[in-house]
């Protein structure tokens, strides 16, 4: 073999083994695509979608983006969120941009790089920030269902109204306001609960149940509708699943332990035989 064609072979040998394929079972992004295991492409996680969480709510966990953020009111990076209203929510991930105040405690519920986050102010007016995704499928009219999510602190207030609201009209997101949803569109309230949050940004579980008197298919999330506190309030989301109550309860998972004393251990109660886990 020619001297040259040898070292165009040693290149591109080089070059093969410099390009790993993403291992669905170790936890990292192999491949450098920006998604990890069960959030790649290259991986299967039988029919619950790229993100591995089974919810209504698509890309529950914030970890599918099409952009690395760079700086605040980038929420469209993160795929199938909308930004709800003309007061600009956040998305954050350890890829670049990771809090605008102080960043919640790490690692994230999900153990992932992607989060949200939303300011509930007021600059003489209102200045309230939500989320909002259209459903993967509706929720129907009568039917119990479950939100369970992560909120921590990011500044301000530690108090904050967590608000879900919901709309049979996917059009009818973004509204045209600061304000609170209440008001545009068919906006109405599903269900709040007050939460009290620790100032160094841990991580704290919120649980709603509620039963919608219409057909939704469209959500948003953040504070409530009464005047902010003065000061700039701000506080982050993670790991949104949202499933009817049935389900909820057929294959919620509790933890006992702790990661940090290594007896940390996931359990989960499901319907179906077989299968493997992640």
């Amino acid at each position: 073999m020619k001297r040259s064609s040898l070292l165009l072979f040693i290149l591109m040998l080089i070059g093969s083994y410099g390009i790993s394929q993403e291992d669905c079972y170790n936890g990292i992004d192999d491949d450098s695509d920006g998604d990890v295991d069960l959030n790649d492409s290259d991986c299967s996680c039988g029919g619950f979608g790229s993100s591995g969480i089974s919810s209504l709510i698509p890309n529950p966990s914030f970890e599918d983006f099409s952009c690395c953020p760079s700086g605040p009111s980038e929420l469209t990076c993160a795929n199938d969120w909308i930004q709800a209203s003309t007061a600009t929510s956040d998305y954050f991930n350890t890829c670049g941009y990771t809090s605008i105040f102080t960043p919640p405690a790490f690692p994230l519920p999900g153990g992932g790089a992607g989060y949200a986050g939303f300011y509930n102010t007021n600059f003489g007016s209102m200045w309230k920030e939500y989320i909002g995704a259209c459903l993967t499928s509706p929720m129907t009219a009568g039917t119990p269902y479950v939100l369970n999510l992560w909120v921590a602190w990011g500044n301000g207030s530690p108090d904050l109204t967590f608000s879900f609201y919901g709309t049979p009209d996917c059009a009818d997101l973004p509204w045209a306001t600061t304000d609170c949803p209440i008001g545009s569109g068919g906006w109405l309230l599903l269900d709040e609960t007050d939460v009290t949050m620790t100032t160094d940004g841990e991580w704290m579980e919120v649980t709603l149940n509620f039963t919608p008197t219409v057909d939704i298919n469209a959500v948003c999330m953040g504070s409530d509708c009464t005047f902010p506190p003065s000061g700039l309030n701000y506080y982050y989301v993670d790991e949104l699943v949202l499933l009817d109550s049935v389900s909820y309860s057929g294959g919620a998972i509790s933890e006992t332990g702790n990661w940090c004393d290594g007896d940390l251990a996931l359990n989960v109660g499901i319907d179906t035989v077989g299968g493997t886990w992640q």
